[in-house]
């Protein structure tokens, strides 16, 4: 191939060039959405392990808390489709790709923080009526087993802020 046919390749290649096509987009995306498959698994296996010993506690605020970290799991969860989805490249009724249905994603992530918050509310407010006692030995234990993997999977995430999903999960 002459110079000039190497242009002309060239030039075709940046003339079809679309918004998300980047290389360096896409290995980031991919890293992200191995990140957030951990965080997911993590999140609701705790989120298990904390209702269970709330329960076990008679404990709102474990119970609140496993609520929290469902939803947690439930943000990550959607940040995870809508990174795959947004790794699509573009087609004819999407020309700039699907990387907008990560906004969307966020969106839901804080409509579903919403409902947990006011579910804790009206809890809350049951608890207050009518007090129970709290182990809280036990409390303080989970908590802190909670906190450190709430930290670990912040720190996680935060690494990663080419995403809007991401950082909204």
């Amino acid at each position: 191939m002459s110079e000039k046919d190497h242009d002309d390749v060239r030039a075709q290649r940046y003339a079809l060039h679309g918004a998300g096509d980047s290389l360096y987009t896409h290995a980031a995306e991919k890293t992200s959405t191995g990140v957030l498959g951990w965080a997911v698994a993590l999140t609701l296996i705790f989120s298990f392990m904390e209702l269970v010993g709330g329960l076990m506690a008679n404990s709102l605020a474990l119970i609140g808390d496993a609520g929290h970290m469902v939803t947690d799991s439930a943000s990550l969860f959607f940040a995870l489709v809508a990174n795959r989805i947004a790794m699509r490249g573009a087609d004819a009724d999407h020309s700039f790709g699907h990387g907008r249905v990560e906004v969307l994603a966020a969106f839901v992530n804080g409509l579903v923080m919403l409902g947990v918050v006011i579910w804790l509310f009206v809890e809350a407010a049951n608890r207050i009526a009518e007090p129970v006692a709290v182990s809280g030995p036990m409390v303080m234990g989970i908590a802190t087993a909670g906190l450190l993997i709430n930290i670990g999977v912040a720190w996680t995430l935060s690494r990663d802020q080419e995403s809007v999903n991401t950082r909204a999960a």
